[in-house]
C-alpha cells in the first residue's frame, strides 16, 4: 500500500478500493470464524491463524486440510492425546512435538528421559537407603567382598589339602600298601595295572582320590567291583556315546553331566587312544531348548538340569 501510494497513482479511486477491501476483510474474517468452528480450533491456533500466519500460509494450510480429509481420525486421536497430556501437566510434551524439528526421530526418547528421571527423583525422596546410598563405600564393600570371596576359596583349598593329608595311610605295613610300596621300588617286570588296580584299589583311592580318566581308559584300567566313586563327572558330554558313558556310571554313587547342545556329535577320534584325555573341571554350558548330549538323553524325563550362571574356564 505504501509503495502504490508513493507512486503518485490517481487517488480518485482510492475510497473505492478501501471499501473493497474492508468488505473483503471482513468476509474473510467472517469465512475464518466459521472454518474455526467447523474445526473447534483452540483459541491460541485461531489468534495464531488471524495475527502470525500469512495469507499464503494460511491457504497452503487449508490445501493440505482438503488434500489429507482421509487422515481425519489420526487428527481425531492426537486431539485426544493433546487433552490427556495437558491433563496430566504435560503440555511441554505436545510443545515440543509442534516446535522441535527433531520430534519424529528423537521425542520418544526425550520422552522417555525425562519421565525416568521423573521416577529416580520420586524414589530418591521417597525411600531413605537410596538417598544415603554412597558409590564410594559401595565400590569398597565389592573389592572387600571380592577379596574375602578370594580368601574363603583358598582357605577352603589348604582345608581340603589338610584333610586329605591327615586321611592318608602310613607308608609302612602290608596288605595293599605293601604291595604298592613293592611296585615304587621296581625297575621292571611291574604289574599291569588293570591288575595293579584290582589288588590295591583302596590304597590307590585313599593316596589319590581323583581319577581323570576318558571312558576308554576306565574300561581298559579299571576292573568292575574294583574301585568306587562318590561322584563322576562328565565334562564335554556331548563328545562321549552312551555306550562308553555306561562303564562310568555304573562306579559311581552320584552323576554330574556337564554338556553343550550346540558343539559337534560324538566323533570316533578317541577309539583309537587310551590316555588321560577328559577333565574334572565344570564349565560353563549355555541354557538352551535344543536336543541335549547323548548322555542326558537316555533319561532326561527323570534327571535334573540346571544351567551355569557365569562362565568358568580352566584359567579362574
Amino acid at each position: 500500500m505504501i509503495t502504490y501510494l508513493e507512486s503518485a497513482p490517481d487517488t480518485l479511486p482510492l475510497p473505492g478500493l478501501v471499501k473493497a477491501m474492508e468488505e473483503a476483510h471482513a468476509a474473510w474474517k467472517a469465512q475464518a470464524e466459521r472454518l474455526f468452528e467447523l474445526l473447534n480450533l483452540e483459541d491460541t491456533l485461531r489468534a495464531a491463524w488471524l495475527k502470525e500466519w500469512a495469507f499464503e500460509d494460511q491457504v497452503r494450510k487449508l490445501e493440505v486440510m482438503i488434500g489429507n480429509a482421509e487422515r481425519l481420525d489420526e487428527q481425531v486421536t492426537y486431539n485426544q492425546l493433546v487433552e490427556t497430556l495437558e491433563e496430566a501437566g504435560l503440555g511441554w510434551v505436545v510443545e515440543g512435538a509442534v516446535e522441535w524439528e527433531a520430534a519424529p526421530e528423537h521425542l520418544v526418547h526425550w520422552y522417555r528421559n525425562a519421565w525416568f528421571e521423573r521416577m529416580l527423583h520420586e524414589l530418591l525422596d521417597s525411600r531413605e537407603p537410596l538417598r544415603r546410598f554412597n558409590q564410594t563405600a559401595h565400590t569398597q564393600d565389592i573389592l572387600r567382598f571380592r577379596e574375602l570371596d578370594e580368601l574363603l576359596f583358598l582357605f577352603n583349598r589348604i582345608r581340603l589339602a589338610a584333610r586329605h593329608w591327615e586321611g592318608l595311610p602310613s607308608m609302612v605295613g602290608n596288605g595293599q600298601l605293601g604291595i604298592l610300596l613293592r611296585e615304587f621300588e621296581k625297575r621292571v617286570r611291574h604289574l599291569p595295572i588293570r591288575k595293579l588296580i584290582t589288588r590295591t584299589g583302596r590304597a590307590i583311592q585313599a593316596i589319590k582320590p581323583v581319577f581323570m580318566m576318558s571312558p576308554m581308559s576306565i574300561a581298559s584300567f579299571l576292573p568292575p567291583s574294583s574301585v568306587h566313586f562318590d561322584l563322576v563327572i562328565f565334562d564335554e558330554a556331548s563328545q562321549v556315546k552312551p555306550v562308553d558313558a555306561l562303564g562310568a556310571i555304573l562306579r559311581g554313587k552320584q552323576l554330574v553331566v556337564v554338556g553343550d547342545s550346540k558343539q559337534m556329535p560324538p566323533t570316533r577320534f578317541f577309539d583309537s587312544l587310551g590316555g588321560w584325555v577328559s577333565s574334572i573341571i565344570i564349565c560353563q554350558i549355555p541354557c538352551t531348548n535344543a536336543a541335549p548330549p547323548a548322555p542326558i538323553r537316555l533319561r532326561r524325563a527323570r534327571w535334573p538340569r540346571r544351567c551355569f550362571a557365569m562362565h568358568v574356564n580352566a584359567r579362574s
